[in-house]
This record gives C-alpha cells, structure tokens and sequence, in this order.
C-alpha cells in the first residue's frame, strides 16, 4: 500500500473554524517536536491521526506586523493541544462577508497541519504531499473546498505574501520526521490560485528553491501570466489609500503606524470594497509584483531563461475551465472586444480583429461542448458565452500552462502535461470539465465532502471511480518518487516534444503529440 504524510502550511486556515471543539479520546497520538509535544486527534473513519494548528513561526503581531515570519523561538513543557482550525489570516471582503464571522479572523494564524496515517510511526519515512489552497490571492482556507476531504497542505497569501512559505518549510524539515515523514521527498501541490502559488514557488528568488521541495503538481494555473508583471510602484495607490484609511498619512513612518493600528481597523480596512486593498478590480498584472527579491524578474523572463527549480513538474488544465474564468453575458462582439480589452489591456485594434476571426461566433465550435446551441441572453451568459469561453480558457489557462511546459522541456527539466476533459456526476452541460473537476478525481472525492451530489456516483459512476483510482494513483507515484508512472503501468511520457496526457470522457489515457 502506498501512503503519504499530508501536511498543511497555513497562512488561512480556518475558514471551517465554526466547528465544534474536538474531544480528545483514548486514542488521541502525540507527537514530540524540537519545541514542544503536540497532541492530537485520530480519525477512525479514515484511521488517520490529525494535527491542527501546529505553529511554524511566531505570530506576525506587534512590530512583527507586516515584516517577513520570524522561525518559532519558543517551548513549552506539557502536551499542547492541536486538534482545532486556528485562525483565519484577515483576509479580502469576499471572505468576510460570506464565508465566516470575523471573529475568527486574526493575524495569528500561522500554523500548519499534519494528517498521517494511524500507523505511522518516526521511521515511516512517508512522503510529505505539500497542498497550497486556492483563494484568488485574497481569501480561503483549509477547509475553503471541503471536497480536498481536509487532509492536505493548505496556504493561501492574503496579507502577509508569498515568500512565508520557506518559513514553514524550514520548519517542516526540522519537524517532519517527528511525524513519520521523510524531509527529502516533499512534493508541493496546489489548484487554482494554489497552482500558482507553487509556480511562483518554482520561480522564487530565480529559482533557487534550496532543497525545500523535490517536485510540484498544478492543476489549473502555471507560473507565468499573460498580463504584463507589475513592479512595487503599480501597487503604490493601493498603499496610499490603505495609509489614508488607517489614519497614518500624517505619520513619520507610515509603515511603523500601520504595525500600531488595532486588529479590528485592519479587518475594517480589508473589508472595505471601495478602497479595494487587495486590487480585485484592478488589472491582472496586480496579481503578482517584481520585488527584485522573491520575483526577481518578470516570470517569464525567469521560465524562459531557465531560472526556476529544476524539480518534476506535473501540471495541466480542464477542457472547459473558460465556464469558471470567462465572463458573463457577452452578446455581441463590443461585448467579446471589451472582454479582451479588460483581460489583455494593451491590445490594438489589429489584435482584437485575429482574435476575433480565431475565435468565431460559432457555438458549435466553442466550449462547452456539452451544452449544444447558443446560451440565453441573461447576465449569467450571454448569446456568445461559448465563443468567451474558449478564448478565455486559452489566454487564462492553456496558453500559460503550453509556455511553461516548453519552457521548462527546452532546459530537459522533467514535466508532465494532461489535458482533463471528464465532467464529475452532478455537473452541468452548461459547466462541462470546468475548473476545478478534477479535484474529486484526484483527490479521490468517493465521499463527495463539499458537494451536493456525489461527483464519482450516478450513471457513470464505475467509470469515475475508474478514472479515479488512476488519477489518484498517479497523483501519490509522482509524490513518492516524481514520476506519475511509479504505481501503475499506465505509460505518461514526459514532455520532451510536449507528448500530453489526455483524460478523455471516454475514460481513456491515451499520448496525444501536439
């Protein structure tokens, strides 16, 4: 049997943390770390032992507010308690208003997690499954998708930036064998925006990962944008307008005054959709900033010149994860140009006519292609929804992830291509393979934690559970040994002439040379 350590390095756990406390049981594990011994819950449904809100550095309050994680330089005697979600970081509007009471919002909130099986023991020796969540850079949680069954790595970078992720892996090795995982196999893994959090993962500081991770899987989003990279000076109105609502623009050491606000000023500031502090109506290229530090260069500049971890990298998309990403009610071509407009920002006139006649307003030709005919003409599509939806799953997700997968094969780097084109037991014709369906396929979902219906059941549920197993078989070989091959005798090349993996809904796996 193959098993892995599951741990979470959380910058926003939490967003479950309305659950009642645990009890703690006859059979609750411990767990003796360099700081201290952890106590825990064990899960006789999956017979797992769990670990909540491990610390893995010191509480960013104080003077520490705003300044990069310092290591953890306390102990203690005793058995702490870790069977709670801690904290949720103060995270945008979006997760304040309908995800969780800001009660549970604080800046104490770095801890992570670690899920083992019951039987582990310290010479285990199990490979660590680093999971980063989702979130669009601005909210989630560990429990922001419950369909990950909240057994994997959780991190998502609200306020306090991307670079807190080699704290908690500096942590992860001094401690991970206390748990029965092996330091020198520790694949990070994340979907969505966690995708691109292990992307920019791979790139940091141009590439120098330092041993921390030996290998990376993205579903659904690639190192590389497609809008230009910001520098600092882009964000600049933003932290204007951030000093000025916390009372701070008089101040010497603007900075320094906003480590001295309250906590609940700081939630109030996040909150606040007019002042807009984490750029969510701001154009794309406010993603992601050139701090000559963590981003050194453009990230392109850094995958084509060869400047990134030469890990395996497993990565891919959905056949239809324009049904997610691409907007609503577009109905004519001023609709689809301004669409282009907004995504793209400086395109001409010239660009927006190819465009326009690659992309036709064809429905037959456009995705999804489970819904025949033309959508109706309502906010929530539009009558050329599926011509917006194909350009957008190429611009948002396809054309990135083909640019890093030729990127990183022009430098013989080990990666792995798939293209998911199945749709989950409760999905839609209007939603397809959207993003996000393959989470309960490769996660094993056969559950259904976090959605309505099974998506492995109804009348396709043999094949699911089919497709399933390989997946997820893939998923855990690429963890032990950095090759999707390990565990199965299903044959995935790498891409040295960009061979893909293709999950078809036939339910076949088949090489498909492009």
């Amino acid at each position: 049997m193959f098993e892995l350590l599951l741990v979470w390095a959380c910058l926003a756990p939490g967003i479950i943390a309305t659950l009642n406390p645990r009890a703690l049981n006859s059979t609750a594990p411990t767990v003796k770390v360099k700081n201290g011994t952890y106590i825990g819950l064990h899960d006789p449904v999956l017979n797992t032992y769990n670990f909540y809100g491990v610390a893995y550095a010191q509480p960013p309050l104080g003077d520490l507010r705003f300044r990069q994680p310092h290591s953890l330089n306390t102990t203690w005697s005793g058995n702490r308690v870790a069977v709670d979600w801690p904290n949720e970081c103060i995270a945008s509007s979006y997760s304040v208003n309908l995800t969780f009471s800001p009660g549970y919002m604080s800046e104490d909130c770095l801890y992570m997690g670690n899920i083992r099986p019951a039987n582990t023991t310290q010479k285990t020796n199990l490979p660590v499954m680093v999971f980063l969540e989702q979130g669009g850079f601005n909210n989630g949680g560990v429990g922001f998708y419950s369909a990950f069954n909240q057994t994997w790595v959780v991190q998502r970078s609200s306020d306090i930036g991307f670079p807190v992720l080699g704290i908690a892996f500096n942590s992860r090795l001094e401690n991970i064998a206390a748990f029965g995982g092996d330091p020198s196999r520790v694949p990070i893994q994340g979907q969505s925006t966690g995708a691109k959090s292990v992307g920019l993962q791979l790139l940091a500081y141009g590439g120098d990962n330092t041993n921390l991770f030996h290998g990376a899987i993205s579903e659904s989003g690639a190192p590389v944008w497609y809008a230009p990279t910001a520098d600092v000076s882009l964000w600049q109105p933003t932290y204007d307008g951030f000093v000025k609502a916390a009372g701070c623009s008089s101040a010497e050491d603007s900075l320094q005054c906003l480590r001295e606000i309250s906590n609940l000023t700081l939630i109030n500031i996040f909150g606040n959709t007019t002042l807009d502090p984490f750029g969510l109506n701001a154009p794309r290229e406010f993603m992601m900033a050139v701090d000559g530090d963590f981003i050194p260069e453009a990230n392109s500049v850094l995958l084509q010149s060869g400047k990134f971890a030469h890990v395996p990298y497993l990565i891919g998309t959905n056949f239809d994860e324009g049904t997610t990403v691409s907007p609503r009610g577009v109905n004519n071509l001023s609709d689809f140009n301004a669409y282009l407009v907004d995504e793209i920002m400086a395109i001409d006139n010239a660009s927006l006519s190819t465009i326009g006649y690659l992309y036709p307003d064809i429905p037959e030709i456009g995705i999804p292609t489970t819904y025949n005919g033309r959508p109706p003409a309502t906010d929530d599509y539009g009558v050329q929804w599926k011509r917006s939806c194909a350009v957008g799953t190429d611009i948002i997700m396809d054309a990135p992830t083909r640019l890093t997968t030729l990127s990183m094969a022009s430098y013989k780097s080990t990666v792995y291509r798939y293209h998911f084109n199945i749709v989950p037991n409760g999905y839609t014709d209007l939603q397809g393979a959207t993003h996000a369906a393959e989470v309960p396929l490769t996660f094993y979902n056969i559950a259904g934690l976090g959605s309505i219906v099974p998506p492995l059941g109804g009348p396709n549920g043999a094949k699911l559970l089919k497709m399933a197993q390989i997946m997820s078989a893939m998923w855990i070989g690429f963890a032990y040994s950095g090759d999707p091959n390990y565990i199965i005798p299903e044959t995935w090349a790498g891409c040295s002439c960009l061979a893909s993996l293709y999950a078809t809904r036939a339910e076949e796996l088949c090489l498909h040379d492009q």
